[in-house]
């Protein structure tokens, strides 16, 4: 006897440039670049110069925090550092 399947489609968090920013914990987002991870942006709560900063999990990419004026510096900054690798590592998206 077969069952019907029933899949709850999950809202797609929206693209930038082939890369999605997911939202995890409260000031923190996951880097997604399809399925796999390549990176965090999150908001510094410590109320330091540094408003947040961003990271990659990519080979040939510095593995330190990159600081950040905003959420949304650090992302541009996250897309910019894909981009280069993508190039580098002569893949297109």
């Amino acid at each position: 006897m077969m069952f019907p399947i029933s899949y709850k489609r999950m809202p797609q968090p929206p693209l930038h440039g082939g890369i999605v920013f997911e939202p995890v914990a409260s000031g923190r987002e996951v880097v997604r670049l399809g399925l796999v991870v390549v990176g965090e942006v999150a908001e510094n709560l410590g109320g330091r110069q540094v408003q947040a900063w961003a990271r990659i999990f990519l080979p040939d990419v510095t593995k330190r925090a990159l600081p950040a004026t905003s959420m949304e510096d650090a992302k541009e900054i996250v897309r910019r550092k894909v981009a280069e690798w993508i190039e580098a590592a002569g893949l297109t998206i």
